[in-house]
């Protein structure tokens, strides 16, 4: 799961984006039953249209394609196959397309790789 540490107003604390995300994940997990590895949430993201309000923490795009990256390579190189990466934030659209093209590419060389993107958003009523 991936978060951001930005403002929502100030009736939401800023790491509500971190905050919904591993007990959604969590509990689905959990009435599901499906056996899986629930990593922690990745905090920090890209959140330079926030950066006028207090309280925000972002970091370059670069630097998330980079860490989420590696943190992929990682379950790659461990045996993991299917994937989802699940957002806490609304953003980064374009990034996670970046993302999914690499492991398409990691498909092509032979690997059975299966990710998955959605948002938070996607999976609530």
């Amino acid at each position: 799961p991936t978060g951001c540490i930005e403002q929502h107003g100030p009736h939401l604390p800023l790491d509500c984006d971190c905050g919904s995300v591993a007990p959604f994940v969590e509990r689905a997990h959990r009435e599901h039953g499906v056996r899986a590895l629930l990593l922690p949430v990745v905090p920090y993201g890209p959140a330079p249209e926030h950066m006028s309000f207090s309280g925000t923490i972002s970091i370059s795009y670069e630097t998330w394609l980079h860490y989420v990256g590696e943190i992929l390579d990682s379950l790659l190189h461990h045996g993991f196959r299917r994937i989802l990466l699940l957002r806490g934030c609304g953003g980064h659209f374009g990034l996670e397309t970046v993302v999914y093209e690499r492991w398409t590419a990691q498909r092509r060389e032979g690997r059975d790789v299966i990710m998955e993107i959605a948002p938070i958003f996607a999976g609530m009523p």
